[in-house]
Order: C-alpha cells, then sequence, then structure tokens
C-alpha cells in the first residue's frame, strides 16, 4: 500500500450534505460544523426540506446518508441524483 492511499481529505472549507436530519444527523452536522464544513441538511423523505435534495447534490463534495429504510426511502439516491453531483463527490 502506497503513501498515497493512506492520505485523507482535507474537509475544511467543504460542503457536506446531510440526507435526514434525526438524531444521527444532526450529530453529524454539528462534527461537520465544528471541522469547518459548510452544512446542507436534506430531509426530503419527510417532505419537510431543509435544503432541496435537487439543489443540495450539485454543491456538495461529501454526501452522507441517515434515513431508516422505508418502502419511501429506498432507491431515493438513483441515476437521476448520481447525474446531479459533481464529479468526485465523496
Amino acid at each position: 500500500m502506497g503513501k498515497e492511499e493512506l492520505m485523507g481529505h482535507e474537509v475544511n472549507g467543504k460542503t457536506l450534505g446531510v440526507i435526514g436530519c434525526g438524531y444521527i444527523g444532526k450529530t453529524v452536522e454539528h462534527l461537520a460544523l465544528a471541522l469547518g464544513m459548510k452544512v446542507l441538511p436534506v430531509e426530503e423523505w419527510r417532505i419537510r426540506s431543509i435544503c432541496p435534495l435537487g439543489d443540495m447534490l450539485p454543491q456538495a463534495d461529501f454526501i452522507t446518508i441517515h434515513v431508516p429504510l422505508t418502502p419511501h426511502t429506498r432507491h431515493m439516491i438513483s441515476t437521476k441524483e448520481f447525474n446531479l453531483m459533481k464529479h468526485g463527490v465523496k
């Protein structure tokens, strides 16, 4: 394993998209803010969007999903959503 494979990613100043704003999502949001990240929270699956999913995806450098698996959330990220993401999103 080379040194490059062990290198992390600088997150300060990057944008994190958080899908699901329950206890875990809010905890991740607080940690990301402490690391100097801009946070775009989305709660699309409850029909209450803080930031619409379609607006968040092209902006986020990192995306994290914290929603229960239900018939409504299954396949919430599909080809359409992947095509909206910026190249190299983590």
